[in-house]
């Protein structure tokens, strides 16, 4: 193999991928193989397409579950060995493997994506966004094509002519603008609405564009001439959402007054309500022969209504939260609904019954759309990003073991055999590291667990959580041992003193406390800062405290005393997490400015910043030796950091939001991530560094 195929220069603006595609498909026969190969290749495609050099550490990952496969397991050892730059090596199944539902991820958008719709081929997509921007998207490729700008405010919907050439885009700035699909161009701004347009449709005909406002109102619109022909006024609150019957002579809106009503659109006249939500409607879709209209609800359902009676036919239950969008299939067999529970489902309209759960973003499923063919769905997240899914192909994907919640703390035993995760699901898990199974699950938090140390002898750990509290657990037997209560409010943070007879904790309360493991009282209160206390480590002689804030600010203190010995400023933004080096001579701060610091504890002065993460950073640590940081950025990557030079030396993109990190002696890495995965990963020199060194 090429070893440069599987690292080159990520800004050669070389579309790497397509090499790599063409690589695969010439040596790989075995036809199994070459399929999941293929799909690890696209399921990677908008992280490689960014940073060439994360193709081994993403195809590996993704295709560890197929590692009984001898084509896999030979591809993987090649891939790896081709690695020459350090990389990040997962040493257990965590991202999104091949033949599954989930095809591709479409990544550009710098805020939540709102709404997406499909050119009539099935070939493009346009998404709406929260940045103020759409972008339009080749769906086989992955590339986005456009970036269609011009609002004021958030895109929130989108709709496509049914000749492909344009888009007509709904925005919080009031108006809604029609587009050139092929040049990008605006061509015209449509003006009239009193509020944030949230919605839009197009008739068949191309002529027409119903919108959806939070003034109360639908307006029609004439597509040639910009002019609005009339307004459908009778809904008592926002409108969110519009479909309209494939003759194009009537209207169905979704309104925060939980009802639907059904419009005449040529006369711009009310035939008839339908009610039976118990809260707002947020979507709502037609079937193709117009007799019948499927709701999405913040209720947590939908509903199928039969269009000419306005009865309800048929209640769709199974989301956990709200329901914001619903498409259905052009045969008007299948809906996809799109839920605050970040997953859509694939429902049969004339059972009821629930197909699947499609699983794989990080946050609120805003919207979706169907290709005309019916075998795929696009969605459109919070998450920043649109996922392409197989509505007629893949296997069930066998659950990874994870939270089913956020991850938001992980810590590791001093002998390297377990480590344990805290979570948004209200548990702990306790893994075995050389198995990477999970050994126990710790039950007991009432809310979310934000954080978690673990005691030097590796046989209890400490629990920082939602409603005041913090945990101390038996890590051989699963028993909650104490409960440590004096805060007065969330815990976000531990760190258990080197004696372990004692630890520190950081609250949303503004404060620090010092416990006693034993008795579990508190014995001393460190107040200094000014707002919510998000971290905290202690040295390793166990005299000192380093906290980070949303104040701002890193303080050290003086545990014996409860002392601010000093107050480190530069940060621009809240302190998510911070890490102390072996010596106690340097800290690392980890802010939601985007950059970590390294800080000089004597000095009490910032001796670099770290720069290269898009978002916020919530987790750091250090190696035991002192010369890597590893970091965990809302940018979805895990970043490791030489401290003597201050430069990047590998990068991880998870799934999700990367929210904690460790480190597992000097080259082993657990991580977790908004998806609720647990990561464990170890960085490789890859083969030019070990030459050079």
């Amino acid at each position: 193999m090429d070893r440069s195929l599987a690292q080159r220069d990520g800004e050669s603006g070389i579309r790497l991928h397509d090499l790599q595609l063409d690589y695969v498909r010439a040596k790989w026969g075995d036809r199994e193989a070459l399929e999941l190969i293929l799909g690890a290749v696209r399921l990677s495609a908008h992280v490689i397409e960014k940073d060439a050099g994360q193709f081994a550490s993403q195809v590996v990952g993704r295709l560890m579950p197929y590692g009984d496969v001898p084509a896999i397991r030979q591809f993987i050892g090649e891939i790896a060995a081709g690695a020459s730059r350090p990389w990040l090596r997962p040493l257990r199944p965590a991202l999104h493997p091949p033949g599954t539902t989930l095809l591709r991820t479409l990544e550009g958008h710098s805020a939540a994506v709102y709404g997406v719709a499909l050119t009539p081929g099935g070939k493009r997509a346009v998404s709406a966004s929260g940045d103020c921007t759409l972008m339009v998207w080749d769906l086989e490729t992955g590339y986005a094509l456009h970036t269609l700008e011009g609002h004021s405010a958030y895109v929130r919907g989108v709709a496509v002519t049914p000749d492909g050439t344009r888009a007509v885009s709904a925005s919080a700035d009031k108006t809604l603008k029609v587009w050139d699909l092929d040049t990008g161009r605006a061509l015209r701004t449509l003006e009239g609405h009193a509020a944030h347009v949230y919605g839009v449709v197009v008739t068949r005909d191309g002529k027409r564009a119903v919108s959806a406002s939070a003034d109360k109102t639908l307006k029609v619109w004439d597509l040639e001439t910009g002019r609005e022909l009339c307004a459908l006024e009778g809904h008592a609150a926002d409108v969110y959402g519009v479909a309209v019957t494939p003759g194009g002579k009537r209207a169905v809106s979704a309104s925060a007054d939980k009802t639907l009503k059904v419009w005449n659109l040529e006369t711009c006249r009310e035939l008839c309500a339908l009610e039976g939500h118990a809260a707002d409607v947020y979507g709502v879709a037609v079937t193709p022969d117009g007799r019948r209209a499927v709701s999405a609800s913040l209720d947590k359902t939908l509903k199928v209504w039969d269009l000419e009676t306005g009865h309800a036919l048929r209640l769709l239950e199974g989301h956990s939260a709200s329901v914001y969008g619903v498409a259905v299939t052009p045969d008007g067999r299948l809906a996809v609904s799109a839920s605050w529970d970040s997953t859509l489902k694939v429902w049969d309209l004339d059972t009821g019954r629930l197909l699947r759960t499609l699983e794989g973003h990080s946050s609120i499923v805003h919207g979706v759309a169907v290709t005309p063919d019916g075998r795929r769905a696009v969605s459109a997240s919070w998450d920043k990003t649109l996922k392409v899914w197989g509505l007629d192909t893949g296997r069930a994907l066998r659950m990874l073991e994870g939270h089913s919640a956020s991850t938001h703390g992980v810590a590791v035993t001093t002998d390297g055999t377990r480590a344990v995760s805290a979570s948004r699901d209200n548990t702990l898990k306790v893994w075995d590291l050389e198995t990477g199974r999970v050994l126990r699950t710790l039950e007991g938090h009432w809310g979310c667990v934000y954080g978690v140390a673990v005691t030097a002898d590796g046989k209890r750990a400490v629990s920082a959580s939602a409603y005041h509290r913090l945990s101390v657990w038996d890590l051989d037997t699963g028993r909650e041992l104490c409960t440590l209560e004096d805060h007065g409010a969330d815990v976000y943070g531990v760190a258990v003193m080197p004696d372990g007879r004692r630890a520190v904790s950081a609250s949303a309360d503004r404060t620090l406390k010092v416990w006693d493991l034993e008795t579990g009282r508190a014995l001393r209160t460190l107040e200094g800062h000014s707002a919510s206390v998000s971290g905290v480590a202690v040295t390793a002689d166990g005299k000192r405290a380093v906290s980070g804030s949303g104040d701002h600010t890193v303080k050290v203190w003086d545990l014996e005393t409860g002392r601010v010995l000093r107050t480190l400023e530069g940060h621009s933004s809240i302190v998510h997490g911070v890490a102390v080096t072996a010596d106690g001579k340097l800290a690392v701060s980890a802010s939601a400015d985007k950059t970590l610091r390294v800080w000089d504890l004597d000095a009490g002065r910032a001796l670099r910043t770290l720069e290269g993460h898009s978002a916020s950073i919530y987790g750091v640590a250090v190696a035991p030796d002192g010369k890597w940081a590893v970091s965990a950025s809302a940018d979805n990557t895990l970043k490791v950091w030489d401290l003597d030079t201050g430069h990047c030396i590998a990068t991880f993109h998870c799934d999700a939001p990367a929210l904690c990190c460790t480190f597992n002696g000097e080259q082993r890495i657990v991580a977790g991530d908004r998806g609720g995965r647990v990561y464990f990963l170890a960085l490789e020199e890859g083969a030019r560094a070990c030459e050079s060194s």
